[in-house]
Formats: C-alpha cells, structure tokens, sequence
C-alpha cells in the first residue's frame, strides 16, 4: 500500500522516471500497473541487491526510503557510483524504517558524489508549515 501511494504521488507531481523497490516480489509485480517505470527486488544477496537499484535507476534524482537498513546501505553504496555524472545531485529522502532502525554506510559513499540525505518527517517540518 506504501509503495503505491509513492508511485501515484510521484506520478502526480510529475515524475517521469519512476522505480518502485521492495522484498515483496507480488507487490512489486502490481506496481507497474500503477505507474512504476521499474521494480528492483531487494533480496538476502548483498551484492545483486546493490547492482539491481545501479543497474535499473542509476540516473534518478530522487529516492524516498521507506526501508532504510541494508537495502538502503547498498543501494546509497552502489547507485552514485553507477552515475554517469556523479556531480548531479542524488537526494536521498529518509522517511521509514520498515527494513530497520539503523544503517551500516561506507563515509566514501557520501564522497564520491553530490550525495545529499536529508530527513523527513514529523520533525523536518514546522507546525505551521
């Protein structure tokens, strides 16, 4: 259902190149009915789970991470790489943590490119905003 609603949303604000990532190889399945240009399948393989999001979506400028954990420890490893111009800006909005609370990052991954990781949330914004 998350996964959804950040596709429509995405497709609605005028996204053009949308991909959607999660383990629910069935769920991945419905979202290109929905809008998904691309699914990538995050599974237990460390290494195919940061190629596939490198392979699939190396030139997005947007990702917004419901899972973080490791799916998004590799993929942040492995996707600026994968750029053909690494001084594009890739932001990387944290908003959940259905995959865990915390993240094992390498600091080159937030060198090796215009890599910026802002959070969101109920804290990010003002009350009245």
């Amino acid at each position: 259902m998350l996964g959804q609603m950040a596709i429509r949303g995405a497709k609605r604000l005028g996204a053009g190149w949308v991909v959607g990532a999660g383990r629910d190889r069935a769920r991945l399945a419905t979202l290109p009915g929905i809008g998904a240009d691309a699914t990538v399948a995050l599974i237990d393989d460390a290494e195919a789970t940061a190629a596939a999001p490198a392979e699939t979506a190396a030139e997005i400028d947007l990702v917004v991470d419901y899972l973080w954990d490791r799916p998004a420890g590799d993929a942040i490893t492995a996707l600026p790489r994968a750029r053909a111009d690494r001084s594009r800006t890739l932001d990387w909005i944290q908003i959940g943590s259905m995959a865990g609370p915390t993240i094992e990052l390498p600091s080159v991954a937030l060198r090796s490119a215009n890599f910026r990781l802002p959070g969101n949330g109920q804290g990010a914004v003002s009350t009245r905003a």
